[in-house]
């Protein structure tokens, strides 16, 4: 079966092979479990955490850290890359780890993630970028109430992409160009990821202040 992996924050990273039937524990030496990502490239597991990247060695159960000093907001994986949004900026490599180059170094990336053919970040500061050749430029967008609220998540169905942030809930058929408000949020609600099943999208959400 499908390969399914959850990071428990502070508790440690699991993986099942039979729908969640069975849970087999990843953790073994990792040394922070402070987890805020986690993705594979070619089968290899890396986590993200609030002190680094580190990088799965399976067969000796050994954690390696392979990116330090920062917390990691978002992984994801690109034609067998590694993107990293981080505190400072967006980091990419090319070899699983090995060696890393900035492509975005203009503040901090909430998240970086894969869309297509570009990379989508958005940023504490309320911006969202995108770049359609591995970071070299970047497009910025523009949506209403983007002066008082990050984007939290968003993702691409065929060619529409919706986005979330403290507002609500907007979509863009034009590659992020414009924006409309779909549904607007009392000030108590927040929303959490997404999750698409084929055409069926999924958000999760909930009530109450911090």
């Amino acid at each position: 079966g499908e390969d399914i992996y959850a990071g428990i924050f502070e508790e440690g990273i699991f993986k099942t092979i039979d729908k969640g039937r069975q849970w087999m524990d990843l953790t073994y030496n990792l040394s922070n479990l402070r987890f805020q990502s986690m993705t594979t490239v070619d089968e290899q597991l890396f986590a993200g955490t609030d002190v680094g990247i580190f990088k799965l060695d399976n067969s000796k159960k050994n954690w390696e850290k392979v990116f330090s000093g920062l917390q990691i907001n978002s992984l994801d994986e690109y034609q067998g890359k590694l993107i990293a949004g981080h505190r400072k900026g967006i980091i990419i490599s090319e070899d699983q780890g090995e060696s890393w180059e900035w492509i975005y170094e203009n503040g901090n990336a909430r998240k970086a993630i894969v869309l297509d053919d570009k990379i989508a970040a958005s940023h504490f500061g309320a911006d969202l970028t995108f770049s359609k050749n591995l970071g070299q430029t970047w497009e910025s967008t523009f949506y209403l109430s983007k002066e008082k609220f990050s984007v939290s998540e968003i993702v691409q169905i065929d060619n529409v992409l919706l986005m979330t942030n403290g507002s609500g809930i907007y979509r863009s058929e034009d590659n992020g160009v414009t924006w409309v408000l779909l549904h607007n949020l009392d000030r108590m609600t927040w929303l959490g990821d997404f999750l698409v099943s084929g055409k069926v999208i999924y958000l999760g959400a909930g009530s109450g202040g911090c």
